[in-house]
């Protein structure tokens, strides 16, 4: 008996640790419309791939790679992670706004 709520507590505690993470996605600036990191059709789900996943939040991961042009930051938004990769040639421009990296 013991040992099955030791097992029920940690499965429970692996999950609520797990939570946070259902949410969280990675959103590729593709620019598919305009330089603006608010227009949801700017950002992919892919790198280089379609628009209209919606710009990064909270949770979530910003990722500038080869296939991403510059960008200007029209918002003040928060993402849990901003990824500049190697190949990306472009700037983020903040352009007198501020934007909030949680991790």
């Amino acid at each position: 008996m013991r040992k099955s709520a030791y097992l029920a507590l940690v499965l429970v505690v692996g999950l609520l640790t797990m939570a946070p993470l259902a949410g969280a996605a990675e959103k590729y600036f593709v620019g598919a419309v305009d330089s603006s990191w608010s227009n949801a059709e700017n950002w992919s789900s892919t790198s280089g791939g379609s628009g209209g996943a919606g710009a990064p939040v909270s949770g979530d991961t910003a990722i500038f790679d080869a296939n991403s042009p510059s960008c200007v930051l029209d918002a003040d938004p928060t993402v849990d992670a901003l990824k500049l990769d190697a190949g990306f040639t472009g700037s983020v421009d903040a352009n007198g706004r501020a934007l909030t990296i949680n991790y």
